[in-house]
């Protein structure tokens, strides 16, 4: 009688017990750094990636199909200055398998806001604090430079990504409304959005040069690179159309007569679980 309850009250636990909400599994990582004077190269690989939703329902977000998932090559000139100068950055892709749920981009946007950092602003007792004093009081010393990103060549190999998207349109507020109204007109009145195996293909490209380098912030260069690939992710709107319920609702689409199917669909194991008091629980 006293096993039978103890194995109950463990179970309960078990059950109480939270686990994380996405699992990263990385597999085949390697580094290998060259130093000369001011100059360093700098390789990078990683084989295999698998990101996974636990909770609150379980899916395989991304998986890499083909190996590696990320080469790496990078030629960075003056290490000894602020500003990060990279002569020249190469990147390779694998091809990857993406799965968008609605559950999903919920639980990333709330991941997102978690560790956004000053997003609070200032407590009320700072205001009045800085209000009550002239700011050169406050503000004793110069904020600290800020260090700048110059990329003179960016080489990115081609990129092949097959995507599952699976959207309730009501509930989907990050979607543009006017997009999802669009949607729901030329899919005959259908509130799901929904997307087997479209196919996005990107070209190789070589971006920047040294007389017009791409310079500015981490999120400066980023935003540039992205408008230069925004022309080619347009370009697979056929792909879309075709694997989706866009368009009359995939009825006349392979979407509905010849589905693609999903080569990742297993999530791996959870790797820790928070119990009930607050603990770390390795193993799920």
């Amino acid at each position: 009688g006293g096993s039978g309850s103890g194995s109950g009250g463990a179970g309960a636990a078990a059950r109480r017990r939270r686990r994380e909400i996405f699992t990263v599994s990385l597999a085949g990582l390697g580094m290998d750094v060259r130093q000369e004077a001011r100059r360093r190269d700098v390789d990078f690989h990683i084989n295999d990636i698998q990101v996974d939703l636990q909770s609150p329902t379980r899916d395989v977000v991304l998986k890499s199909l083909t190996r590696p998932f990320l080469q790496t090559h990078s030629q960075r000139e003056d290490v000894t200055t602020l500003d990060v100068r990279l002569r020249q950055l190469k990147l390779t892709f694998g091809e990857l398998e993406v799965s968008v749920t609605g559950v999903a981009l919920e639980q990333a946007l709330l991941l997102r806001r978690g560790f956004a950092l000053g997003t609070g602003g200032l407590a009320l007792e700072e205001v009045l604090a800085r209000a009550n004093a002239p700011f050169h009081q406050v503000a004793r010393e110069p904020p600290p430079a800020s260090s700048k990103l110059v990329v003179s060549s960016l080489v990115v190999g081609h990129a092949k990504v097959d995507v599952w998207c699976r959207l309730y349109l009501p509930d989907a507020h990050y979607v543009p409304k006017t997009l999802r109204d669009t949607i729901q007109v030329v899919s005959l009145g259908t509130h799901r959005l929904d997307v087997k195996g479209a196919q996005v293909k990107l070209p190789q490209q070589t971006l920047f040069t040294e007389r017009h380098p791409g310079e500015g912030s981490y999120g400066a260069v980023m935003a540039r690179v992205s408008e230069l690939y925004f022309p080619h992710v347009k370009n697979c709107w056929r792909s879309l159309l075709q694997h989706s319920n866009i368009f009359l609702g995939g009825l006349l689409s392979r979407h509905t007569w010849a589905p693609r199917q999903r080569r990742a669909h297993v999530p791996l194991a959870p790797l820790c679980g928070v119990g009930p008091s607050g603990e770390l629980c390795l193993g799920g």
